[in-house]
Formats: structure tokens, sequence, C-alpha cells
């Protein structure tokens, strides 16, 4: 953070190394140091935060492991099918390790773009509910964002 007063540079502590100004005071509502000037209490939004982040995971968890539990059992089932491939004919040893390798590819890549795309948006719709339930929280957040 920068002094107020001379401008330096200020990594911690409450007050400027260079010229010695305050650069932070006790927060009212939480009792913690913090910068002088801030709308919002920082301990308050960490708290929102943490509880959005609980309130979103407890409606993914079930779609996330949905989407895990059938990946897994498709890779478990193809590493079967090249290990079954294995003790058919030894020669053909590289081509089950080779379809192996690519089923494995093709079960992470399945879940990787299903967490990335609709898990993305599943997670938008989540924190809109949240807001939704909390409307003071979602106005706490804007006003910490505008500092």
């Amino acid at each position: 953070m920068n002094c107020s007063k001379c401008e330096s540079e200020n990594e911690w502590g409450n007050f400027c190394s260079n010229c010695g100004m305050q650069l932070r005071t006790k927060c009212p509502e939480c009792g913690k140091m913090e910068i002088i000037g801030r709308p919002v209490c920082e301990a308050e939004i960490f708290q929102i935060k943490e509880e959005m982040r609980d309130f979103v995971w407890k409606k993914e968890k079930p779609y996330t492991l949905a989407v895990m539990i059938p990946c897994a059992c498709i890779l478990v089932l193809l590493s079967a099918a090249g290990m079954f491939i294995v003790e058919e004919g030894k020669g053909q040893v590289l081509i089950a390790a080779g379809i192996c390798v690519v089923m494995v590819v093709m079960a992470v890549c399945v879940y990787v773009v299903t967490e990335s795309t609709i898990m993305k948006k599943f997670s938008q719709k989540a924190e809109a509910e949240f807001f939704r339930f909390h409307p003071d929280y979602a106005e706490l957040l804007k006003k910490a964002e505008r500092e």
C-alpha cells in the first residue's frame, strides 16, 4: 500500500516506514487493524466470501460427484479392457497400453470440459441465488470492489 502523504510503498505495518504517517487504524466493527479509509471491514468481506464459497460448494457438490463418478467408471472399465487384451496376447502389450492411455486422456478431457464450462455456469447461478438470499452482502461486496 502507498502512503497518502509521501506516496512511498509500504509492505506491512501500521505506520509509513518513510514519514511515519498512520496507515492503519482499528476497525470499529471487528477490532482488527485495517487500512485507513476502507469503506467496508476486511474481516466482514472475508466472512461473506467464505459463506458464499460454502453455499456454492453445497450446491455444486452433488453435481460434481455426478460428473466425477461416471468418468472414474469409464476409466476403470477401459483399464480393465486393456488388461484383458494384455492377458489374451502378449504381443499386443503396446496396443493395450496405448488404448489405456488414450482412454485415460479421454476421461480426463470429458471431466475438464464439463468442469470448466458447465460448472462455471452452475457456480454463477449459485452465487446469484446466494445474493438473492443476502442482498446486503451483494451491496457490501460492490462497495469493497469500488475502493
